[in-house]
C-alpha cells in the first residue's frame, strides 16, 4: 500500500485541513487522544514501537483519561468470564 500524505487525501476529497478538523471537533464531548499513524498502520491497534520490537506481539494500548472510565474498564476486564477455561 502506498504511503499517501494526509494533505494528498484531503486534496483528493476537495477538503481543506480546517474543514476536516471542524467536521469532527464539534462532535467531541470529552477529551480524546489521536495517534499519528502512517496509512499502512491505520488498521493496527494503538501501539508503542519499542514494545512491539521487544515482545514481538501486537499490543492493544488504551488511553483512559476519565477516572470513572478507568474503574469501569478495569472492573469489567477483571470480572469477564473466559469461556475457553470454563468449557
Amino acid at each position: 500500500m502506498e504511503d499517501i500524505s494526509f494533505l494528498k487525501i484531503l486534496n483528493s476529497l476537495n477538503l481543506g485541513e480546517n474543514t476536516y478538523i471542524l467536521s469532527f471537533i464539534n462532535k467531541l464531548t470529552k477529551l480524546h487522544i489521536f495517534l499519528k499513524r502512517t496509512l499502512r498502520n491505520i488498521k493496527i491497534n494503538a501501539f508503542n514501537t519499542r514494545v512491539v520490537h521487544l515482545w514481538f506481539v501486537n499490543t492493544n494500548v488504551k488511553f483512559i483519561l476519565d477516572p470513572y472510565a478507568a474503574a469501569t474498564y478495569y472492573t469489567s476486564y477483571m470480572t469477564k468470564i473466559n469461556n475457553s477455561i470454563t468449557s
